[in-house]
């Protein structure tokens, strides 16, 4: 299934960033997984970490499990996936697919279009 949703105001880093961490995984990440990793992201316990894009991004301790030093909890951001992961679990049970066995394989993400201050 796929989902194209419209360019939106939040920061390419971190979604940038948090599909990285399912690039790292051979099969994907499932469903479940990624609800309960993005909670403890959204309630500081998991930290998202910063390999790239790391200027000015402060150290934190939780990144130590993902082999890092440099860690956010984007709140905007995971708030942002969380509404994208429940539209391809709503998607899949509309099309009656097993909910328990969703797997994310891949995610892409692109720099949304620069808006200028004046319009043409």
């Amino acid at each position: 299934m796929k989902f194209y949703p419209p360019p939106l105001s939040i920061l390419f880093l971190d979604i940038c960033l948090w599909s990285e961490l399912l690039i790292q995984k051979p099969i994907g990440l499932k469903l479940e997984k990624a609800y309960k990793y993005l909670g403890d992201v959204k309630e500081h316990k998991q930290v998202i970490p910063f390999r790239r894009f790391s200027g000015g991004v402060g150290r934190a301790s939780q990144a130590k499990q993902f082999k890092a030093t440099q860690g956010r909890w984007p709140e905007k951001s995971v708030k942002f996936i969380l509404g994208l992961l429940k539209n391809a679990e709503s998607n899949a049970d509309a099309k009656s697919l097993e909910l328990n066995e969703l797997i994310i394989k891949s995610i892409v993400v692109n720099q949304a279009p620069v808006r200028g201050w004046f319009c043409s």
